[in-house]
This record gives C-alpha cells, structure tokens and sequence, in this order.
C-alpha cells in the first residue's frame, strides 16, 4: 500500500532524515483494510439473505403444491360423491359423471341440461316398459278397446294350439271352473 505523501508539508523539500520522521509521525487511518472487512460483511450478510429467502421460497412453495394437492383430493372426492348419487337415481355413468363435473363447477345451466336429458330418457324408458306390460286383445275378441275376452271366446277357437295359447294367456279364467 502506498502512502499519500501530498498531506504532508514541503515534503518534496524535505531532507532524508526529516521524510522519514514525517513519516512515522504521519497518522493514517487505513481505509483499505476497513473497506475490505466491510465488503466482506456485506458479502456475507447478502450469502445469508439469499439463502433465508430461498429457504423461504422452497417452504412457499411447498406449502403451495400441498395445498393445491389438498384442493385435487377435495375435487375428486366431491366429484366420486355426487357421481355416485347421480348413478344411485338412476343417470347412466357418463351422464352422471359430466352432471357431477357442472355441479361442482358450478355449471348451473349444464346441470339443467342434463336433468332435461336424462328426464327424457327415462321417459322413453317407461314408455317402451309399459308397452311391454299392456295386454294384448285375445284372439276371437271383438279388437274393439274395452273389450274382454270370456271363457266363451276362448272355447270357441276351432285350432287346438290357437286354444291353448289363449288358455295359457288368460289363466284367471279357467281357475275355479
């Protein structure tokens, strides 16, 4: 380190003897040393901010998948419930899944929607079951609506198989005769 010669009086005209006892005389605060222990604190100090904020930022965001992981798991299990009392009223599957996914979006219309559908197709369901259940006129019978078929029509068909076939039809006629 070199000294600063300029603070010190006539120096360029001083003899050997008196630069050197001008020299030790001279008080100097070395700045140098005091800089460099500063710059080395600060540089610590910064060492030990960015490590507490990384540590911070890995706990954030850690604490932020878990809490999205949480929210996933309450989606699906909300989504599993209602799909199964959708399915335990009577929607097929696919409907009840896509109904459950609009309630918890809260889809409003796309419930609607799919409550119209599935009104309709249990509708149509009931329709075809209760064509299935209606009786069919008797053969010999009138065809007129209304009209029953008697134990008398039914003895009065010529073919023998045609007669069987409306007994087996009709049993409550034939029980207690």
């Amino acid at each position: 380190m070199k000294i600063n010669v300029s603070g010190i009086e006539n120096y360029d005209t001083m003899s050997a003897e008196e630069k050197v006892a001008a020299l030790e005389a001279y008080e100097y605060e070395d700045y140098k040393s005091s800089f460099d222990k500063a710059s080395h604190d600060l540089a610590e100090s910064k060492k030990q901010l960015k490590a507490f904020q990384d540590q911070q930022k890995s706990g954030d965001s850690e604490l932020d998948a878990l809490k999205a992981q949480i929210a996933d798991l309450k989606r699906e299990k909300l989504l599993a419930d209602l799909t199964a009392q959708y399915t335990a009223l009577g929607y097929d599957a696919d409907l009840a899944k896509s109904t459950a996914e609009a309630f918890a979006d809260g889809d409003t219309a796309a419930v609607i929607a799919n409550q119209k559908t599935f009104n309709e197709t249990r509708e149509k369901a009931l329709k075809a079951e209760l064509l299935k259940q209606t009786p069919r006129p008797g053969r010999g019978g009138t065809g007129e609506p209304g009209a029953s078929t008697t134990k008398a029509d039914i003895m009065a068909i010529k073919d023998t198989i045609a007669r069987q076939e409306a007994i087996a039809a009709h049993p409550e006629l034939f029980i207690n005769t």
